[in-house]
């Protein structure tokens, strides 16, 4: 996880501002260690530098079934074909996407 990307995260118990503790650290992120938040003292893990909000493993279950059992479904790499991103810039053009991708971020979190 990028320390970057932590004043952009808050607790999902109480909102406060987290402070994050790498215990690996690798190419300037916490591979492993954990965010805890200033206000209530919960804990996040972070793991394989993914911070970890979900308590449990129910949703890492859900979808890693969903992601094994669609592996390869619409992979443009495997077919050899380029649907994915006709599709996706064709949608952009219509949809007049070009000034919301140059300001958005991304932020994916288990």
């Amino acid at each position: 996880m990028k320390h970057s990307i932590v004043r952009w995260l808050q607790c999902a118990d109480c909102g406060g501002s987290l402070d994050c503790e790498a215990i690996a650290q690798e190419g300037g992120e916490a591979r492993e260690g954990r965010l805890t938040c200033s206000r209530c003292q919960a804990v996040y893990p972070i793991v394989g530098s993914i911070s970890r909000f979900v308590p449990g493993d129910s949703y890492a279950q859900n979808f890693s079934f969903e992601w094994n059992v669609h592996r390869t479904t619409q992979v443009d790499s495997l077919s050899g074909r380029r649907d994915s991103e006709v599709r996706f810039l064709e949608y952009g053009h219509n949809a007049n996407w070009a000034p919301m991708i140059q300001i958005r971020s991304e932020l994916w979190a288990g």
